[in-house]
């Protein structure tokens, strides 16, 4: 997860960080909060290359800029 748009060593934290948070919040009947962090790591991803999503005209171009997420 994460590793074709950071590499290796820049999901390492990530991965990191998943397995902490599903770790700490244990799935239950009562709350399910796991993996939130997961949701909001995409999340950021998203809004963080919006302005350039929103200017391409193809889905093929969009999912260029998400797969390359890194070299922006």
């Amino acid at each position: 997860m994460h590793s074709r748009e950071f590499g290796l060593v820049g999901s390492l934290p990530i991965w990191d960080s998943i397995f902490l948070d599903a770790y700490e919040n244990p799935v239950s009947t009562k709350a399910k909060k796991q993996f939130e962090f997961i949701d909001a790591v995409c999340l950021s991803m998203f809004i963080y290359v919006r302005s350039v999503v929103l200017k391409l005209e193809t889905t093929n171009e969009i999912m260029q800029v998400y797969q390359k997420y890194a070299k922006l």
